[in-house]
Parts: C-alpha cells; structure tokens; sequence
C-alpha cells in the first residue's frame, strides 16, 4: 500500500473502528497500516497468513477473516463508506437506487470442508459459490457464499434479503434468465423490489455484451485479480466473504486514490507509442500512414473513422472524390483496371471464387504496395494490413486490381 492510498483508507478505518471498539483497556499494540498491509498481502498474491512477513507470534492469531471480519463487519463498513465517496466523485447519489446480480462458483481446496461445499452439475466444479450485487459502478454491495449446488434462484433470496436489509433505496435489480420464475414475486410482494430479467437472445452466437449484466461480470473479473479468491481456502463461507470484501476495500482505495490525484487508471500493458504525423493531402492517404504506422494494432473501422473524422471508412474516398461505393461489384466499376505491376497504395484489389468471373469477387482490400494490403479478413473483424502476394490462398483467387477515379 502506498503512502498516498494509505493517507486515504487510515482516516476511514480509524473512524471505523472508533465505531466498533469501545476504547475501555489499553491502546493498540500492532501498527494500524502494518496489519492492513499484511491483510492485502495476503488477499493479493495468495500466501498464508504464517507466512506473511508482517506476522509475527502476537499477530497470527489474526487472520485476515477474523480481524474485524464478519462479526464486527469491518471490512464491509469499510467498503461502505469508500463507496460513498467514490459514487460521489462519479456525480451519482451515495446510496445506489440499482443494482445487478450475479454467481460464480469457484474450485474449493482440500481445507474446506464436505458440509460447506457442493457440486455444480452445469459447470462440473465441486465447490463453493459467490453470489453479489452491485451497483451500476461495478462496487460491491452485498455478498453471500454457498455450496456450489445451490442453484442461482435460491441463493438469491439471502442475497436480495441482505440487500433490502442494507440499502432502502434500492428499487430495481438487474439479473440473468436463472433468477426467473418465483423470485420475482416474492421480491416484488415481500421485498419491494423489481427484479428485471435480461435475457440472451437465441439467435446470437459467440460473445455478446448484455446490458446491464456485464457489470456484475466485471466485478468478479476484478475479484479474480486476488489470488486468495481464485480459489476457496477457507473453511467457513463467512470467512470467505470477509476476504472478499478485504479485496473490495483494496480495490475501493486504489481507485479513489487516483480519482483523487486526478490520475487515468494505469493500462494493464505499456501505452502504445504515439500516433505518426499524418502527411497525406487526402483522407484515403491517412487511412494507409495509421494502419502503416503501427501495423502491430487490430483498428476497427469505426475507431478510424473516429480519428480521421468521417462517418465510415468508405467516405475517406468520397472527400477524396473517389466514388467507390459499398459493395465490391460496386468497387469493381469504380476505376480504372491496372496491370498487377502497376498497383501502387490506394488501389482496391480483388478476390474471386473464380478468378474468371467478376460475379464471384468475395473480398477486396486497399494496397500498402505490391505485396500488402489493408483489408477485414470478414465482416465484423478489425482491420489489419496482410501480405497477400506469394501467399498460395490469396494468388488462386486474385481476379485484379482498380484505381478509383474521381
């Protein structure tokens, strides 16, 4: 921990524990940001309490679950008022009005007992399960943990319970297709709360970013950064909990640090190196030195056109005065045909099924030079420049190339 993220959490955790202890024998022994230290550490990189160096004979008794953990809440209280303050900074209320919520079932190691672990039978892990919510920040709100056979509905109940509990502000929450059924009415007619499901679609293959739900998914993202959580080692869920919101409190202070001192949150890899100087007169030109420049880096259509301040891609040749069009029979009468020894950047190039008939052109890409081109590999892809001469796939159905012409 940091002298500048210690400066923000000492005076929340000194408040906090003024709270919670009544002062009526001796001061305290152990220094306050040694204990928090060793607490983080241990939550981060995974290792056991004895074999932290911060500990010592006095304080192993002390496990990060027991030190102010799930009887007194400390570390929950804690995450409580850190996440006021950074809902304020966000220009939001300090109390959420909504909220998401989610599971996630987690391998159990042998230290965990049979009565606190389950096994679920949809993602094959013998194990415990984390149910949260959140709000719509991705901070923790509520969380409860049990067998991993318990279905998502059921430990819901708990779960939702804790949070009308804690928070009389909250109206609506957000949840998957396995919280439907009987859930619903029973928050509606005992808890006063909406439960909206939202639903995946069946027509849709591959990843899909639903609304609303990604944000809980996120934040057992940012749990799983802490080994201690990768895995169960305790031997109560309560103990459990209380780790988890130990890598909350974690989390909460390094973002409000930065808030803060007004600092961007750190990219996980080094930035990329600047953009190059764009020298070309037109936008076509433009389009070839950002791709050139850092070939290394997957562009997306819409992020060019950002840059370049265009609609589309396809527009850069129109404010060139290249009328191309959108469809490659289109491209294919747009300009002139060159000579393959004649193509220089910013020719299209094309691609047949059968390089006898301009009816089966299925891809089209801009030349870089006589050997690349910049081009989407399908629809949807991102962008990337591709050596395409000498390359056996691409030669069989090369059909030629054509300069747009104004």
């Amino acid at each position: 921990m940091t002298d500048a993220e210690w400066a923000v959490l000492e005076g929340e955790a000194r408040a906090v524990m003024a709270e919670l202890v009544q002062v009526t024998g001796r001061p305290m022994v152990h220094d306050l940001r040694a204990t928090f230290d060793a607490i983080n550490y241990v939550t981060r990189y995974g290792i056991e309490w004895r074999a932290c160096r911060w500990t010592s004979r006095r304080t192993r008794p002390y496990t990060p679950s027991s030190c102010g953990g799930p009887r007194r809440g400390l570390p929950e209280r804690l995450a409580g008022r850190l996440r006021g303050r950074l809902r304020i900074m966000a220009g939001r209320g300090e109390l959420p009005t909504a909220g998401c919520i989610d599971s996630q079932t987690v391998k159990a190691a042998e230290t965990v007992g049979a009565a606190a672990c389950g096994y679920d039978a949809g993602k094959k892990i013998k194990g415990q399960e984390r149910h949260i919510a959140v709000d719509t920040l991705g901070l923790l709100l509520c969380v409860t943990v049990t067998a991993a056979s318990v279905q998502d509905r059921d430990g819901a109940y708990p779960l939702l319970a804790r949070l009308r509990e804690k928070f009389s502000t909250i109206a609506l929450v957000w949840a998957d297709g396995g919280y439907a059924g009987r859930l619903l009415t029973w928050a509606r007619d005992v808890l006063h709360l909406t439960v909206t499901i939202v639903k995946r679609s069946d027509d849709v293959r591959g990843f899909v970013v639903l609304p609303r739900r990604w944000v809980a998914e996120r934040s057992f993202a940012w749990l799983t950064r802490y080994r201690r959580l990768v895995r169960v080692y305790e031997r109560k869920p309560e103990h459990h909990e209380a780790l988890i919101w130990w890598a909350t409190v974690h989390q909460m202070t390094r973002r409000l640090t930065r808030e803060l001192a007004g600092q961007p949150p750190p990219g996980r890899w080094a930035d990329p190196p600047p953009l190059a100087d764009l020298f070309s007169p037109d936008r076509r030109g433009k389009v070839l030195e950002l791709l050139a420049a850092q070939p290394w880096r997957a562009w997306k259509a819409a992020e060019l056109a950002a840059i370049l301040g265009i609609e589309n891609v396809n527009s850069a040749w129109a404010k060139a005065g290249a009328r191309i069009g959108g469809h490659t029979s289109t491209q294919w009468n747009a300009g002139a045909r060159i000579r393959r020894s004649e193509i220089r950047p910013g020719d299209l190039i094309f691609f047949a099924h059968d390089p006898t008939r301009p009816a089966t052109i299925h891809h089209v890409g801009i030349a870089v030079d006589a050997t690349r081109m910049v081009h989407a590999p399908s629809t949807g892809s991102t962008v990337r420049i591709s050596t395409w001469a000498g390359a056996p796939y691409r030669e069989r159905r090369f059909i030629g190339a054509v300069r747009p012409s104004a």
